[in-house]
């Protein structure tokens, strides 16, 4: 039962910081004249890599 809280505890901290992330890029967007398009793909991919960067340097 607990392995279930923890996965949904999770699941929605993902979710949230999701839904800011994506506010939060379309913000920057914005401001800086650059595309939606262009910030989700700098944004956004580099965040979603960062777990993985952290990994290949430490190893």
């Amino acid at each position: 039962m607990l392995l279930w809280i923890a996965f949904i505890v999770c699941t929605s901290v993902i979710v949230y910081a999701g839904i800011r992330l994506s506010k939060y890029g379309d913000i920057i967007a914005e401001k800086t004249g650059l595309g939606r398009t262009w910030i989700g793909v700098v944004l956004m991919a580099s965040v979603t890599s960062l777990p993985a960067s952290e990994y290949c340097f430490w190893a």
